[in-house]
C-alpha cells in the first residue's frame, strides 16, 4: 500500500484565526514534523494543495510537489482535494487529507497502515479527539475498541477535515462528503458529515493514544508531550 498526503495550505485563514494556539505552535513547525517523519518512505508522498499565491509561503522550497488552487475557502478547497485525489490516486493508494495544523508523532505512518487494516471501508484520523474525554455530550459515548500491533483503536462520532480514506470508499460516499462542504459556508459542517457517513455504514476510527493531534489549545491529543516534538 501507497500512501498519498493532501496537505492543504495558504496565506491566511479567517475561520482558524481566532483559535488559541499552544505557545510553541506554527504552521511551518508542523510542515517540518510532516516531512521529518515520513523521512526514506518511498511509498510516501506528499501533494500541497495551496489555496492561493504560494510564491512567498515556506512550503514553496521545501522539494514537495505545490499546486495552485483558486478556492478562497476552506470549504471549497477540501472538496477541490477530494477531485483531486481521485485524479491521481490508483486504487492501492491510502488517500491522507490534512490540514495545515497538525503535528506527527515519528511512526505513524505504520500506524494508519495498521488502522486501514482493520476495517476496509473505515475512514480513520490518527487525532485521538480530547473533547471525547471532558465534554458533557460525549459523557455516555459508546465505542467499539479494536487492536493493532502499536496501537489500539476506537469508533468515535466525528472529526475534523484531517483523516484518511480509500479511494473507492471516496468514490462510493463522494455525494456526502462534498454535500456537507458545499453548503454556502467557508468551511466544511465536518460533524455532520460524519453522523450522516456513519449512518451510511462508513465507520470513522481514531487510535488511542494519538499520533497526530490537532494543534489547538486545550485540544490536544492527551498523553502525548506534543512541545516535545
Amino acid at each position: 500500500m501507497k500512501l498519498l498526503i493532501i496537505n492543504r495550505h495558504c496565506n491566511y485563514s479567517a475561520i482558524s484565526a481566532h483559535k488559541k494556539r499552544p505557545s510553541w505552535f506554527s504552521r511551518e513547525k508542523c510542515f517540518n514534523n510532516l516531512l521529518n517523519t515520513i523521512k526514506d518512505r518511498s511509498e510516501v508522498s506528499v501533494h500541497v494543495l495551496f489555496d492561493g499565491d504560494s510564491s512567498q509561503h515556506f512550503t514553496k522550497s521545501s522539494g514537495v510537489l505545490v499546486k495552485e488552487i483558486d478556492a478562497k475557502s476552506g470549504a471549497k478547497s477540501f472538496i477541490m482535494s477530494m477531485d483531486y485525489a481521485l485524479e491521481v490516486a490508483d486504487d492501492d493508494t491510502l488517500i491522507y487529507f490534512l490540514e495545515d495544523d497538525y503535528m506527527h508523532v515519528p511512526g505513524w505512518v505504520d500506524v494508519m497502515f495498521e488502522g486501514a487494516s482493520i476495517v476496509h471501508d473505515a475512514y480513520l484520523s490518527l487525532y485521538d479527539h480530547n473533547d471525547k474525554y471532558f465534554l458533557p455530550q460525549y459523557a455516555s459515548l459508546k465505542s467499539q475498541i479494536f487492536t493493532s500491533p502499536r496501537c489500539h483503536w476506537r469508533t468515535t462520532p466525528s472529526t475534523t477535515d484531517t483523516f484518511a480514506i480509500r479511494p473507492s470508499t471516496l468514490k462510493k460516499h463522494y455525494n456526502i462528503m462534498k454535500k456537507w462542504s458545499d453548503i454556502g459556508l467557508n468551511y466544511s459542517q465536518d460533524h455532520k458529515r460524519c453522523l450522516e457517513l456513519w449512518d451510511n455504514g462508513v465507520p470513522l476510527i481514531t487510535s488511542i493514544p494519538g499520533f497526530s493531534t490537532h494543534c489547538e489549545e486545550n485540544l490536544l491529543s492527551p498523553v502525548v508531550n506534543w512541545s516535545l516534538l
